[in-house]
């Protein structure tokens, strides 16, 4: 395809050493046209787009998270930390800043959600922001909170889930307070669903997978981009691994190991770090997804992540 021809060529002259990585790791032909032309795409971002967990653990727990809410301690997001955090984004990317979302775990459990709020507008003067949620604690919201998502133009997303919820109420009255909404049943963009289903993407113990073939074929490399305590994480997985390891007594690589620190960084090397695999794309089965499960609630049961 004269697309594709076209890309590769603007990919080998933007970065000599991305091209050859993929050149000599990849194999194009395990890949669809379309499939490849996304990952090349992937390549030229020119924003940052991330996301920030607002609290690790949640009230729902929905079996195989891609965040492992289910089997995450009780964990919030440090305010001093987030500040700090944000301001050196904002020194490094300013108006390149693109999508932001706020979400976890479930965000409305921070105590200080309100807070939250006020210093991610703050630094983040020019990004999309969204706040994504189960929507059950909506009804414990105060008026500062619907104030401050109207003031700061912060979408409130939410995934209805098969529970008793008044999820269209809760939508009415975000929209009655001037707030936008995007309420619907999937929480993966693109998918329409009539009732929200579970996916499952296997993890490995052991690197089993190429890395690059991976990263190529996967839906949240560089797309699902996650800061966390002064990190840049390439995906969702990677950043919140740690809690998988913890309950199961597993070592996926976590942390330092599979993410990059962004006060020893510019935005250069933040980037490139992003267009590139790291050690948790091998142990990550990206054509083992099992898609269309019927929800429910985790069992806290290691296949939930493993695959049976």
């Amino acid at each position: 395809m004269i697309v594709i021809y076209y890309w590769e060529n603007e990919l080998k002259k933007s970065s000599k050493l991305r091209y050859d990585n993929f050149k000599n790791n990849l194999n194009k032909d395990e890949l669809r046209d379309d499939e490849y032309l996304i990952f090349l795409s992937k390549q030229f971002k020119n924003t940052l787009d991330f996301e920030i967990n607002i609290a690790d653990h949640c009230n729902l727990n929905c079996q195989c998270c891609n965040h492992f809410s289910p089997i995450a301690s009780e964990t919030f997001v440090n305010l001093d930390i987030l500040e700090k955090d944000l301001e050196r984004i904002n020194e490094l990317y300013g108006k390149s800043v693109g999508h932001v979302m706020l979400l976890g775990g479930e965000p409305l459990l921070h105590p200080q959600i309100n807070e939250v709020l006020k210093i991610t507008r703050k630094f983040l003067p020019n990004a999309k922001l969204n706040l994504a949620t189960n929507g059950l604690l909506l009804p414990k919201m105060d008026d500062e909170f619907w104030r401050l998502m109207k003031e700061f133009d912060i979408s409130l997303d939410a995934t209805v889930y098969p529970i008793k919820f008044s999820y269209d109420e809760w939508e009415e009255k975000a929209k009655n307070y001037g707030v936008k909404t995007n309420f619907s049943h999937t929480s993966l963009s693109g998918r329409a669903e009539e009732i929200k289903t579970t996916y499952l993407m296997p993890i490995k113990d052991k690197a089993t997978f190429n890395p690059y073939q991976t990263y190529a074929k996967c839906a949240h490399a560089n797309t699902c981009v996650v800061l966390r305590e002064g990190r840049m994480y390439t995906c969702s997985f990677a950043a919140n691994v740690h809690h998988y390891n913890s309950y199961f007594n597993k070592n996926i690589p976590e942390s330092e190991e599979v993410s990059i620190d962004i006060y020893e960084n510019g935005r250069k090397e933040i980037d490139e770090f992003l267009k590139l695999p790291n050690k948790m794309c091998a142990h990550c089965d990206i054509d083992g997804y099992i898609y269309d499960m019927p929800w429910g609630v985790s069992k806290k049961d290691v296949w939930e992540w493993m695959g049976k």
